[in-house]
């Protein structure tokens, strides 16, 4: 099962609104149609959130719906295949968005998405094109992410998470063939050390997973030409350093407790240019912005871009599973030494 691909809006709330009860958002010269789109190949479902800018109090207009959306028939959307011209319609769908006190951006109402469930092929190149009924056409393209694989580790790999020597996740672009560069301009590795868990009065086993980020970098900058391969380093045991600083499980292991390990899952996330190139010129200390000072869109503002996540899982042995047990009685592991179930 593919995932839903829903579009982040944290950083975008964070460009444009501030705490600040007065501000004027972009320019006094009429509407600004705003786009925020990430193409995923590997989602079922790609979704583009679509606004409009405003002039007036932020903490006011930012909760009025009318001020910031279209209307029905105020838009009409469609996303195309460069490669063969092929269009597809994109149509509008409400989700709702849970309240955020950290948030001013629509919190605790429903938002509009507008969404195509044609499949998307990496390494190609899409362009949205939206028409308002004042007749101006905003348009913005970008291409998806090359396809790419998982080298090391392999998914039978059993690794011994009480090592303190050098490992490394390494992928290439895929199938095997030249060039062996993806056209991502960042990558980011992070694992999730998973298990399931049952409280002690429970009846289910509920999954819990905790995040190990071992790092990110630009592709030109962790490619191997020698070997043709993409690579991030880390050291194995500062998973132990990890579980026993947790949170969670300081303040969640009662007498009783129960957890059984699942397999310690790798994600490989590439990013497009459009979208690296906005998240550095963005990436300021000032909490408002008139204009955004990167944006790839004709007409409008914002950001259209790619990204795709591929994930492996790997056994934690039997040697670091016996290891955490040992360490932490109190957070209840249970050592079995056959491999974990997943």
């Amino acid at each position: 099962m593919k995932k839903l691909n829903f579009i982040l809006l944290g950083l975008a709330a964070m460009t444009f609104f501030s705490c600040k009860n007065d501000v004027d958002l972009y320019s006094d010269k009429g509407e600004s149609t705003i786009v925020y789109m990430m193409l995923d190949t590997d989602a079922d479902t790609n979704f583009v959130k679509i606004t409009k800018s405003f002039i007036g109090n932020a903490e006011v207009m930012a909760q009025d719906y009318d001020a910031c959306n279209y209307q029905d028939g105020e838009i009409d959307v469609k996303l195309v295949r460069e490669k063969n011209g092929v269009e597809f319609p994109m149509l509008p769908v409400q989700k709702w968005i849970p309240y955020d006190p950290n948030s001013m951006f629509y919190s605790g109402c429903y938002q509009t998405y507008y969404y195509t469930t044609a499949e998307l092929y990496s390494g190609e190149k899409y362009k949205l094109v939206i028409t308002r009924n004042d007749g101006v056409v905003v348009s913005s393209e970008a291409k998806t992410i090359d396809n790419f694989t998982f080298l090391q580790p392999t998914s039978d790999q059993k690794i011994n998470y009480t090592s303190s020597s050098i490992y490394q996740v390494k992928w290439t672009k895929s199938p095997f063939a030249q060039p062996f560069e993806t056209n991502a301009a960042m990558f980011q590795v992070v694992s999730y050390f998973r298990y399931e868990e049952l409280q002690p009065g429970a009846t289910e086993w509920v999954e819990k997973e905790i995040k190990w980020t071992y790092g990110s970098g630009l592709s030109d900058d962790i490619y191997d030409k020698k070997y043709y391969n993409y690579h991030m380093e880390y050291i194995p045991d500062e998973l132990l350093g990890i579980l026993e600083n947790d949170k969670y499980l300081k303040e969640n292991s009662p007498a009783g407790v129960q957890r059984k390990f699942k397999k310690l899952r790798i994600d490989v996330t590439g990013i497009g240019e459009e979208f690296y190139n906005y998240l550095i010129i963005n990436n300021s200390s000032s909490a408002i912005q008139d204009t955004p000072e990167y944006t790839n869109v004709e007409n409008g503002i914002g950001l259209m871009s790619a990204r795709v996540t591929h994930s492996q899982k790997v056994i934690v042995n039997a040697i670091a599973r016996q290891r955490i047990v040992e360490l932490f009685p109190q957070y209840g592991f249970i050592y079995d030494q056959n491999d974990p179930v997943d």
